[in-house]
């Protein structure tokens, strides 16, 4: 009888610790999950989207990805590009750097029903016709310091300082948002 009790109470003792080591694997999880959520919004990561974001302006607005081809009857030429081989990995590039919000404004630029690209099949069609390229640029990789004017865990808000061509002090504003576990761009910076 002893023996029984014995081993009753050794597993009950048993289950308790492995009842203890899941619920603490638990907790630890949602630790880990509330660290990567509010990870700190740094100079650096600002610099990188700034670097993603000037990619973005010269496709969108000053040059369009090469074509090859014939253009459709809608005037779309099949895009060549050595950074997209797919539509998806051009979406995947613009959702790394701005909001959801941005990314469906883009990929409807200029407009809805006849945006700069679109997808066929998979592939990235372009219509550089719908767009009049801009010929003003700024000297982005002259940015000397980002000078943050607000920080949350959600929200940073930010000037860039620059020098303009004139050898001037430049400040562009812009903001960043905490999104998907992520910072991305709230809107292009130009």
């Amino acid at each position: 009888m002893k023996r029984i009790l014995l081993l009753l109470l050794v597993l009950v003792m048993a289950f308790s610790v492995v009842a203890c080591s899941d619920e603490e694997a638990s907790v630890t999880k949602d630790i880990d999950n509330i660290t990567d959520a509010q990870e700190d919004c740094t100079e650096q990561t600002i610099l990188e989207l700034i670097n993603y974001n000037i990619d973005c302006y010269y496709m969108f607005y000053v040059s369009p990805v090469d074509t090859v081809g014939e253009a459709d009857k809608d005037g779309y030429y099949k895009a060549v590009d050595n950074f997209f081989e797919s539509y998806n990995d051009l979406k995947e590039f613009l959702a790394k750097t701005y909001t959801s919000e941005k990314c469906d404004e883009l990929l409807a630029y200029p407009s809805e029903d006849k945006p700069l690209y679109k997808n066929v099949d998979g592939e990235i069609y372009v219509n550089p016709d719908v767009i009049t390229p801009v010929d003003y640029t700024i000297a982005w990789d002259d940015v000397i310091t980002v000078e943050f004017t607000e920080k949350t865990k959600q929200k940073c808000s930010f000037d860039l300082v620059t020098y303009d061509f004139d050898g001037n002090k430049y400040y562009t504003n812009g903001s960043v948002v905490h999104q998907d576990k992520a910072w991305v761009l709230s809107d292009m910076i130009y």
